[in-house]
């Protein structure tokens, strides 16, 4: 079954009751230690009380109605020595930034699609620009990490993603892939120099050319 924006039962925003979310890490069969972290979050509108004559717990500090949902994982390169410490602080980055765009916390308007594309795709920037300097903070060792985001403004999902952590789809049985990874073998496919049943058992299936804390950065973006 199809829907479009345009029939009634789509354009009815789904309450929060009506959302299941969870999430699953595990540290693989090969490292010792688990580089991958991942945080599921719902935006909701608040106020902060700092001083009344009534007591503040009479004021609701949180609104029941969610705003907004960001999904964001992110696997640590395990091949570097701050491969987990580089995921967790990319998450934590990216987190703190969604918090300060005042977007996250508005229904969406499709005159402002691009303004939350930049706004997110920055926040990719800010967080590969912390792994960067993690040296100057005393921490030795490279930090790499992929990462993957969804931020959900009813009626529209942002997706933002480097590396070649997936985000996929589910949809009456059918999975779609929303993600291209952005690895070595990904771009001789594009190039017509491999085959992706040749790309599959390749090492070059490993290798990122795009990824926080790396030599290069270049998020992919779609709405």
């Amino acid at each position: 079954m199809t829907t479009s924006l345009t029939q009634p039962n789509v354009l009815q925003k789904p309450l929060p009751s009506q959302i299941d979310v969870c999430g699953l890490t595990h540290r693989g069969h090969v490292r010792s230690e688990n580089a991958d972290h991942f945080l599921i979050a719902s935006f909701h509108r608040a106020m902060q009380v700092h001083n009344s004559s009534i007591p503040a717990s009479a004021f609701p500090a949180l609104s029941a109605d969610s705003r907004g949902y960001v999904f964001l994982v992110a696997d640590g390169v395990g091949a570097f020595a701050q491969a987990a410490n580089g995921s967790a602080r990319a998450i934590r980055s990216v987190a703190q930034y969604l918090v300060d765009m005042s977007e996250v916390s508005l229904p969406s308007d499709p005159d402002r699609e691009e303004e939350i594309v930049n706004r997110a795709r920055a926040a990719f920037g800010e967080a590969h620009e912390t792994l960067l300097q993690l040296d100057e903070e005393g921490v030795h060792g490279t930090a790499v990490t992929t990462l993957t985001m969804l931020i959900a403004i009813w009626p529209r999902a942002f997706v933002v993603h480097a590396g070649d952590s997936r985000a996929y789809r589910l949809r009456d049985g059918l999975l779609t892939q929303l993600t291209t990874d952005q690895t070595m073998a990904q771009v001789m496919i594009e190039s017509g120099e491999m085959s992706v049943d040749s790309a599959e058992a390749s090492p070059l299936k490993h290798v990122l050319v795009s990824a926080l804390g790396g030599s290069q950065l270049d998020p992919q973006v779609s709405v």
